[in-house]
This record gives structure tokens, C-alpha cells and sequence, in this order.
């Protein structure tokens, strides 16, 4: 079984947080590390990062699958299809439990999409996805 992984957007400061600073709990909310305690390595004191309105933090899910490139693929990323004309651009999303692709309307499994390459995100780069 793998590990399942995430990364968390800060909407607020406009990056992403660091995975390993940061924990999620079963309730979707969001801790940061701050210290430990040397003499008790089990011992971590952490912060809950306020989100009242859930809007703040977007929590996105890393897929398990990887691009052409051997990047990893997470909730959120924007791959690039440049073999043809036009050049499309897909939106990684999870839909009905599975990691799909969308782009122009159309929606295709993930796995199917693996032979392209991770282009940005959604939060950095949203002029790849934005309608024209």
C-alpha cells in the first residue's frame, strides 16, 4: 500500500507550504510543526493554522502517478499536451474517487494523460488553464 501524500496551498500568502512543517487531520484542518522536544523525540508541539471559512488552505492530494519526466502529478497540476496543434492544457482534479484530467470540457481518466508533462498549477501559472 503507498503512502498517500499532499500538498497545501496558502491562498493567503500565495504558496505553497512546506509537506514536511505541516500535518492534516481526518477533519481537513491544518497544523504546522514548530518545535520538538529534543529530550523526547516523539514529542512535537504543533499550531493549528485558522481557516474559518475553509477558504485559505487548499488541500490537494498527490496521485501516486508520475509525467513523461518523471515528475509526480498532484491534484491541482496543469499538464501540457504540445503534440499537435492546439496546444492543450489539462487541470488535474478528483472526480467521483478518481484522478481525472479536464481540458475544453472534456474529461479523461489520469493514467491515460501520463505521456505529458507537468506545465504548472493552477495557483501559479492559472493563465495555462483560464479560457480564452
Amino acid at each position: 500500500m503507498r503512502e498517500i501524500k499532499f500538498r497545501i496551498w496558502d491562498n493567503l500568502e500565495k504558496a505553497y507550504l512546506n509537506e514536511e512543517d505541516v500535518a492534516i487531520d481526518s477533519r481537513g484542518n491544518v497544523f504546522i510543526f514548530e518545535i520538538y522536544d529534543k529530550n523526547d523525540s516523539d514529542l512535537w508541539y504543533t499550531r493549528l493554522l485558522p481557516d474559518s471559512d475553509n477558504k485559505r488552505y487548499i488541500i490537494e492530494q498527490d496521485t501516486g502517478l508520475k509525467d513523461r519526466n518523471g515528475t509526480k502529478i498532484n491534484e491541482g497540476d496543469v499538464l501540457v499536451d504540445d503534440a499537435g496543434e492546439p496546444i492543450e492544457y489539462w487541470t488535474v482534479k478528483l472526480s467521483e474517487g478518481a484522478f481525472v484530467g479536464e481540458c475544453a470540457g472534456v474529461t479523461e481518466a489520469l493514467f491515460e494523460l501520463t505521456q505529458l508533462e507537468v506545465a504548472g498549477n493552477i495557483h501559479e501559472n492559472s493563465e495555462l488553464v483560464e479560457e480564452k
